[in-house]
């Protein structure tokens, strides 16, 4: 009996080595993709784009903010409070201003640093609670899950709201995460959040692994946001900006 107690101990320790291996290992390919789609990126400087319309550098990711009667409008939050705050004071901003924040999605970069803005009540999709309520991993091999830190009011596809003079459109346009959510503000502006990449002023898919959760899903989130009409401008949250025309020219040739 104590030979098989032996034996056994045996297997789960290499069992268990083995499984600890693959984990590594699997992190270690996540990190690295990663890794390499941020290589393509290319925010904007902190600073005034338009009237009234700013966005901030954190690292590798801007937040954009709108201002309205009452405040201010962020399209995500950067990810690192300090220099949320030094960035928002180059412009004059004070995260006590800001009155909503509309999430893309709820990835750690774009959701981070809620609390910062004090006085804002926190939107997002209905479809992307599950990534933070435990129902869904962001990763699924790795047990990686999304989280926010703040109450928020869920959103539904094709509603409109209007914040203090500030129209928004709210597009559900999944793939990079189940409820990734792309906003139309004024009729004009396109966030799209990480639903669009670009390269060169186009949008292309800059990634097809890890990084999107439902590739085929996503692509016809970026068809449905193509044939958008009346859009001035694309404003992303890693890529800068870009004409709408311009930017869809190609997927639009597909």
């Amino acid at each position: 009996m104590n030979k098989r107690n032996g034996n056994w101990k045996k297997r789960s320790l290499v069992i268990s080595s083995l499984l600890l291996v693959l984990a590594i290992a699997l992190f270690g390919t996540y990190k690295y993709v990663r890794t390499q789609h941020r290589k393509h990126y290319h925010p904007l400087e902190t600073q005034e784009v338009f009237p009234g319309v700013y966005t901030i550098r954190d690292d590798y990711v801007n937040a954009w903010f709108i201002r309205s009667d009452c405040g201010l409008v962020a399209m995500d939050t950067a990810m690192h409070a300090g220099t949320i705050r030094r960035e928002m004071a180059k412009l004059n901003l004070r995260p006590e201003e800001v009155r909503a924040v509309f999430l893309s999605h709820t990835d750690v970069e774009h959701a981070g640093e809620l609390k910062v803005f004090p006085n804002a009540k926190v939107y997002m999709a209905r479809e992307e609670v599950q990534m933070v309520d435990g129902t869904t991993y962001r990763v699924p091999v790795l047990f990686m899950k999304n989280s926010i830190s703040v109450p928020y009011v869920t959103l539904v596809d094709g509603q409109v709201m209007d914040l203090c003079g500030v129209k928004i459109r709210c597009i559900l346009t999944p793939g990079h995460t189940p409820g990734s959510m792309s906003y139309v503000v004024n009729d004009t502006l396109l966030f799209g959040g990480d639903t669009l990449n670009m390269r060169n002023g186009r949008i292309e898919v800059l990634d097809k692994g890890f990084v999107n959760m439902d590739l085929d899903t996503m692509m016809k989130s970026i068809t449905r946001l193509s044939k958008l009409t009346g859009i001035r401008y694309v404003l992303t949250l890693h890529f800068g900006y870009a004409e709408f025309q311009k930017a869809f020219e190609n997927w639009r040739e597909q």
